[in-house]
């Protein structure tokens, strides 16, 4: 009986002895110092990709007009293949079919004018040498219109940048970090967070109607290198 009360005694010592030395360990890391750095990463690149955006359409008096614009767009799409694009660097989308309207004085109220269809062709292709062309063989084979002309990077360029950004905020951070500690003479023990910021930069290349449909189809098109800046925030313990 005597050995039972020793032995629960020692049980109950040991416990006590462990939750104080846990409560002294999270004790102290509390009382731990910490310092937090703010490191930059911008890594520039040449797009591998640009993607153009052309309207296709056709107004007139009868619904045939969606035939017509069928008909256009194919006609741009087997030119711009011929020409050497890939066919599933091609995609025709939001193809639109509706009436036009005016407003009737005589008779107070709106009256049909006609109809319009539009189509949506985007080149989105690797071959950046041949955005003039490209541009060349779609205004003057039936697309009415461009939006701009976009240098991209591929998903895999965009992530090669990205992780060349990331460790060049975090070796940054780090460089600030050791900086400070040395200077008020205390030592980094551990990393406590990390926080990444992306901010991923891309330029679009604005061209009006007119310059696209000019006779000189040698506009230079040169495009601009695309930007990825990282921030990271690394707060770090000290002692």
């Amino acid at each position: 009986m005597k050995i039972c009360r020793k032995l629960l005694l020692l049980i109950m010592l040991v416990l006590s002895m462990a939750m104080f030395t846990g409560f002294a360990s999270e004790e102290s890391v509390k009382d731990l110092s910490t310092v937090d750095v703010v490191g930059t990463g911008k890594i520039s690149a040449d797009p591998d990709l640009v993607s153009i955006r052309f309207e296709v359409s056709t107004e007139g008096k009868s619904k045939n007009i969606m035939d017509e614009t069928s008909a256009k767009t194919k006609k741009v799409i087997n030119l711009l293949e011929n020409s050497g694009i890939d066919k599933k660097e091609i995609k025709t989308e939001n193809i639109n079919f509706y009436p036009l309207t005016r407003w009737n004085n005589d008779l107070e109220q709106e009256e049909n004018t006609g109809y319009r269809a539009t189509n949506y062709i985007i080149v989105t292709t690797k071959n950046l040498a041949k955005t003039g062309e490209i541009i060349d063989i779609a205004i003057k084979n039936g697309a009415e219109s461009m939006s701009g002309v976009e240098f991209i990077l591929s998903e895999t360029g965009q992530q090669k940048l990205l992780n060349e950004a990331i460790v060049k905020a975090i070796n940054d951070a780090k460089a600030q970090a050791k900086m400070v500690t040395t200077a008020i003479g205390s030592q980094i023990v551990k990393i406590k967070n990390i926080e990444v910021q992306k901010n991923f930069n891309s330029y679009p290349v604005f061209m009006t109607n007119e310059m696209s449909k000019a006779e000189d189809s040698s506009i230079p098109i040169e495009p601009q290198n695309i930007e990825y800046q990282v921030m990271v925030k690394i707060t770090y313990i000290i002692k």
